[in-house]
């Protein structure tokens, strides 16, 4: 191979290769906006909005402990919360999204937090979770999540959980 034939393929080679880039950036960046919209949808106390970035079968571990087995079972988790006046919300921030080959399942990665008001201050809850997404019909949906509690501040309702 000659070096007019070499720069080429490189250049082929490489342009392959940032378009293979590319395309998980861009299938990252479409988990990183649902997972922006479900925390929309729980600062707004908007189930149906949450409701939307799920699969029915969805299957959570809490932070509490509490396994929660679909998508059903989930809404009514966040109904309960929507009703108690010191919740506030959850956020969820993703640390990194990868891919699998077949760029039909992803693992999210990230840090937590939790914030309800009390009479001292905001009891803060915080820790990692980790999510796995599925594209279902062109879509990214959560198909499992679990959260560990590692960390709260802000009041001495943290005490009772320590």
């Amino acid at each position: 191979m000659n070096l007019k034939q070499s720069v080429v393929t490189a250049l082929v080679a490489s342009g392959l290769f940032v378009a293979a880039i590319c395309t998980g950036a861009d299938e990252a960046a479409e988990i990183r906006a649902v997972r922006a919209q479900s925390n929309q949808a729980i600062a707004a106390k908007d189930i149906d909005a949450l409701k939307a970035t799920w699969l029915p079968s969805l299957h959570v571990a809490a932070s509490s402990g509490v396994s929660v087995t679909s998508g059903t079972e989930m809404a009514a988790v966040f109904l309960k919360l929507f009703d108690d006046p010191a919740f506030d919300r959850f956020e969820r921030l993703p640390v990194s999204v990868r891919l699998s080959p077949g760029k039909t399942l992803a693992a999210e990665t990230g840090n937590w937090t939790g914030y309800w008001k009390r009479d001292d201050g905001t009891a803060t809850i915080s820790g990692p979770y980790m999510a796995q997404w599925q594209r279902v019909d062109g879509a990214w949906k959560l198909s499992a999540e679990v959260f560990v509690a590692t960390e709260c501040s802000g009041s001495s309702t943290c005490e009772s959980l320590r």
